[in-house]
């Protein structure tokens, strides 16, 4: 579920994205540059973060370091280690 969710945020932004960029070239194509780069850290901020959370979880489950959501205490939903 989690992939299919990522690729409905890709399509999310790639619209925006495109229709900026055309935006942007009628009127000061000077900045594309500029614009492609900050676009460019975004994403990959993005998809790094997306990729490395799911591996850190691990690891830090592993450690016996999370925490419980004490809004739920009393819950099974209070149980599940974050």
């Amino acid at each position: 579920m989690g992939e299919s969710i990522s690729n409905i945020v890709y399509l999310y932004f790639l619209v925006p994205l495109l229709l900026s960029f055309y935006v942007l070239n009628e009127k000061k194509p000077e900045l594309i540059p500029h614009f492609s780069v900050f676009w460019l850290l975004s994403a990959s901020g993005y998809i790094i973060c997306d990729i490395m959370i799911p591996r850190f979880k691990k690891h830090a489950l592993k450690a016996n370091l999370f925490g419980m959501d004490i809004n739920k205490k009393g819950t099974q939903a209070g149980r599940i280690k974050m």
